[in-house]
């Protein structure tokens, strides 16, 4: 029975710590810029907004989009994330029948974006670390159950 006991606290410190160690690389996120093109699109590909440099490559607010002409990957880094690889060209066809061409460019973080990162991956690792500490003292399926949900 000890045997297996140490086995459990094993595992548990083990996955308790890889995952600790992984959101914990979070806190060198912040202070990193991130890419953006410089403009964004509602869901049905409506321009809604544009920095200075989309401005100068000739997108406007309000200018369609046509998503469906674009490449998948293309597609994705609009729609789903916003943010991509600083440099990345990315062509973008108007429904006026115009092509535009933005870069990717660094964007600045605020103070405010930092200090939420830091609470939120802080907020993450006590989560795990509790979920750990709740199935060392009391083993049961529902301490396991929301161990393996933390993780």
């Amino acid at each position: 029975m000890k045997t297996r006991a140490l086995v459990r606290a094993a595992f548990i410190i083990a996955f308790t710590a890889l995952v600790v160690i992984i959101d914990g690389g979070d806190f060198a996120l912040p202070w990193h810029p991130w890419a953006s093109f410089g403009f964004g699109i509602d869901p049905h590909g409506n321009v809604t907004t544009v920095d200075a440099s989309a401005a100068k490559a000739g997108l406007r607010t309000g200018e369609q989009v046509r998503l469906e002409r674009m490449p998948p990957r293309d597609r994705w880094y609009l729609t789903a994330t916003s943010i991509a690889p600083d440099g990345r060209l990315l062509r973008v066809p108007l429904s006026s029948g115009r092509i535009v061409t933005v870069v990717a460019h660094a964007r600045p973080r605020t103070s405010i974006d930092n200090v939420t990162d830091i609470f939120s991956t802080l907020g993450a690792i006590l989560y795990i670390l509790l979920a750990g500490a709740l199935v060392l003292m009391r083993p049961s399926p529902v301490t396991w159950a929301f161990y393996i949900f933390s993780l």
